[in-house]
């Protein structure tokens, strides 16, 4: 199924477990998302084994926490794909390729899967169910999906500080990338970074140390030149980069 949550889409993906007020879905690659369903609207926080976008989160020795207060809070292992209560109020879970474990009890993947959904788990039971939870088939609708820009549209402009290009811009251009992943996705993003900001502050430009991959496309101007904007735009196709040689044509040589 494909779940849409706010302008965020997870493509053929199954819900393979309900756990207390949040959806644990699976994509092909065998990554895991995690959608707070308590919220209206409501809020991915964690994106292909990684935290979302926008979401607050600590690292841990087996992976990070999601904070998410009062008492939301729960630890991630990507790498065993284990969740885990912060308040001990549920049975920690694992997602295995051939079963899920809640607690001590072992359900095969055949056993634990309806139409692509999962049982689900509160603090005293598993319950099996028949047909679409209602949370969850609100998501398949797309109703909150933010309608597309045209192609090529300019999402975000970052402009230098004078002649110079500075760590804050750079945090500012990552956090444009970010903010922008959120409404339309990885795919459909593609950043030009001004060559003096690379090869000045690409310490700083990390958006793609965030996110699942493939991440987001992007390039730097030609070598030798200096820029005083860096873009973030929209492409409709994800495989082709979008035409927009106006806005760099104020590139010059060093």
């Amino acid at each position: 199924m494909d779940l849409w949550i706010g302008s965020q889409s997870l493509r053929d993906v199954d819900v393979t477990l309900l756990w207390g007020s949040r959806a644990i879905v699976q994509d092909r690659q065998g990554k895991l998302s995690v959608v707070d369903l308590s919220l209206r609207p409501a809020r991915l926080e964690i994106l292909r084994d990684r935290p979302a976008p926008g979401i607050n989160f600590v690292p841990t020795i087996g992976g990070f926490r999601i904070l998410s207060y009062p008492d939301g809070s729960y630890d991630y292992n990507p790498k065993d794909k284990i969740l885990t209560s912060g308040a001990g109020d549920l049975p920690n879970c694992q997602i295995d390729g051939q079963f899920i474990r809640v607690g001590t009890s072992v359900l095969q993947r055949g056993e634990a899967f309806g139409v692509g959904i999962g049982p689900r788990v509160t603090a005293d039971q598993i319950a099996f169910q028949l047909g679409l939870p209602q949370e969850i088939a609100e998501l398949t609708e797309g109703a909150g999906r933010e309608s597309e820009p045209p192609d090529g549209s300019l999402l975000a402009i970052v402009t230098r500080d004078g002649n110079t290009w500075t760590r804050k811009k750079a945090e500012e251009l990552d956090q444009a990338v970010l903010s922008n992943v959120a409404r339309f996705g990885a795919p459909h993003l593609f950043v030009w970074i001004a060559r003096d900001l690379w090869e000045n502050q690409a310490p700083y430009i990390r958006f793609n140390l965030h996110l699942a991959e493939p991440g987001v496309a992007w390039t730097a101007g030609p070598r030798g030149t200096t820029t005083e904007s860096s873009y973030v735009l929209f492409r409709t196709d994800p495989t082709k980069v979008p035409i927009f040689e106006d806005q760099f044509a104020s590139s010059s040589v060093a």
